[in-house]
């Protein structure tokens, strides 16, 4: 079976340049010594155009797909209304494509997660607004499906930004320092379950969930701080200083997680149950493309058994719905990272067969089929063209130092894209017609 479309993005669209600049960091510090990479693409619903960030970080580009022309430049930051800003260091287009969030200024707080100053960009009326007046910096936002709303967390509090009203409301105001974090995760969760959001919209745009985190029992870490050479801090040449967070050594007490869901119509805040007593991680929620179903992925503190919940935030009702559970070692990272929804199933990993393949399940928690097989292990799962049949994945079918991205047909007939040696990874469009493919 051919493919629909292929398509190279590096070699149409310029490498971008990085957001963060700073003439007085040595060469072989991060980010100055990261490798240049093309712009990342984001595929429009039309199916026939993408945008992407231009060389200087100063404009939102749309191009043509199939040739790789630019067609119009969607953002230019030097001329905005009512507010602009000097580069754009990310951006973010809104579901209904009407709006664009972009930010500038960031700061970073750990490994991945980062406070900035974002703005919302009107696409038709080419109008710059501060996502929030009421608070300079903003973490971690995201749009609700309408595009009509953003939710955020500032100071370890979610705020809920209206767009069509313009006002702001606070979802949560119990928010303290090295107390109680809500919707963006602590050290341990960013840096155990690589995230740094925790919270998620509901299909229809009326739920809000999100993970409270108290951590006021997790004991205080410090380390000191000092002048030195590749990046320096200058404040420190004469007297180190000290950094200190919640840090929890091996057997001290993690944070207390709960799950929470919150009603944008009637402003109040339902706790959702989770009796277990084992249960003391939640490296994931999500919605499955319905109001009603809302997954949760837990861990226990070995992180050996991983179970997935489904909840009805609005009766808080839930029913286990996949457990995968190992002997020795422990659950793979992959196993939430990796997991897909669809209406009828939804897709996940597991190592129960001795390597990491796709399994594809039910939401009554039947298993349908494995999806793939074989000696060696699925590092990434792009997606399920419906159409076609086909699922899109990366693997270490060539070698355990080779990542391939392959394609398996609804026959089973597996066909590698792109190079079968070397590291190659794709960004697929939303109905998997086109993708853009990186390669070292």
């Amino acid at each position: 079976m051919k493919f629909r479309y292929l398509l190279l993005f590096p070699l149409l669209i310029p490498s971008a340049a990085y957001a963060v600049t700073a003439d007085d960091i040595a060469p072989y510090v991060y980010p100055a010594n990261a490798a240049k990479a093309p712009s990342t693409v984001t595929y429009l619903a039309d199916g026939k155009n993408c945008l992407a960030l231009a060389d200087d970080n100063t404009k939102i580009v749309k191009y043509d797909i199939k040739s790789g022309k630019e067609i119009e430049v969607v953002l230019d930051a030097a001329n905005t209304r009512d507010n602009q800003v000097k580069r754009i260091a990310a951006y973010e287009l809104s579901p209904d494509e009407s709006k664009i969030l972009i930010y500038e200024k960031s700061t970073p707080v750990y490994r991945r997660s980062f406070k900035a100053e974002y703005y919302i960009y009107e696409i038709r009326h080419n109008v710059l607004s501060p996502l929030s007046t009421e608070h300079r910096t903003q973490q971690s936002p995201i749009w609700s499906p309408d595009g009509r709303m953003v939710a955020f967390v500032s100071d370890n509090n979610i705020y809920l930004r209206k767009l069509d009203y313009n006002t702001e409301v606070a979802v949560t105001t119990d928010g303290r320092v090295n107390e109680v974090i809500n919707g963006v995760p602590d050290w341990t969760y960013e840096e155990e379950f690589s995230t740094n959001c925790s919270m998620t919209w509901a299909p229809d745009n009326l739920t809000l969930c999100y993970l409270k985190y108290n951590e006021s029992n997790v004991p205080l870490y410090s380390f000191p701080l000092y002048q030195g050479t590749c990046d320096p801090m200058n404040q420190y040449a004469l007297y180190p200083g000290a950094y200190t967070y919640k840090y929890p050594v091996a057997g001290e007490p993690n944070s207390i997680v709960t799950l929470h869901s919150y009603d944008v119509e009637t402003r109040k805040t339902k706790n959702i149950e989770l009796s277990d007593s084992r249960i003391e991680y939640i490296p994931r929620i999500s919605y499955a493309l319905t109001p009603e179903r809302l997954v949760v992925t837990t861990l226990n503190r070995a992180q050996n058994r991983l179970e997935m919940y489904l909840i009805n935030p609005k009766s808080t009702v839930s029913k286990s719905l996949y457990v995968d559970e190992v002997a020795d070692g422990w659950v793979d990272e992959s196993a939430w990272e990796i997991t897909r929804y669809y209406p009828d199933f939804f897709v996940v990993s597991s190592e129960r067969s001795g390597y990491n393949h796709l399994y594809q399940y039910s939401y009554s928690g039947a298993m349908m089929r494995q999806i793939t097989s074989g000696d060696y292990d699925v590092t990434a799962y792009y997606g399920y063209d419906n159409v076609q049949g086909a699922h899109y994945f990366q693997s270490t079918i060539n070698g355990a130092i080779n990542r391939t991205v392959s394609r398996l047909d609804a026959k089973g007939k597996l066909t590698t894209i792109g190079e079968a040696e070397g590291s190659s990874s794709a960004i697929f469009s939303p109905d998997m017609a086109f993708y853009t493919m990186s390669y070292s």
